[in-house]
């Protein structure tokens, strides 16, 4: 920009592009973490063959569709199946939790 005989000089800094990354399992997002491009979502939620026990805890009894987005691309896909033993075993941890959780309520609070 000229002004009299003087030059004057902007500078902009570069924009950085992050955009939320969704793991999403049946369609409900179970985790999201910031991306700056698709490879780097994907290097941040799929592990290859161990996206399937990675998010096991998300999955209900059977057949789950496992999905990682990138804004709206989908950057991977699994199908995983969850067998009725696994999710009994889930089930039956999640209700020791609770009892371990109620005993110290009990013993902070007594």
């Amino acid at each position: 920009v000229l002004n009299g005989n003087k030059t004057v000089t902007a500078t902009f800094a570069p924009v950085s592009t992050v955009t939320t990354c969704v793991v999403k399992v049946n369609g409900t997002a179970v985790r999201t973490v910031e991306a700056s491009s698709s490879s780097d979502c994907y290097s941040k939620t799929s592990f290859g063959s161990a996206n399937c026990s990675t998010y096991n805890s998300y999955f209900s009894a059977g057949s789950n569709v496992l999905e990682m987005f990138y804004g709206t691309s989908r950057v991977n896909s699994d199908t995983c199946t969850k067998t009725t033993a696994q999710a009994t075993q889930s089930s039956q941890l999640a209700a020791v939790l609770q009892g371990l959780q109620n005993l110290l309520k009990a013993w902070i609070n007594p």
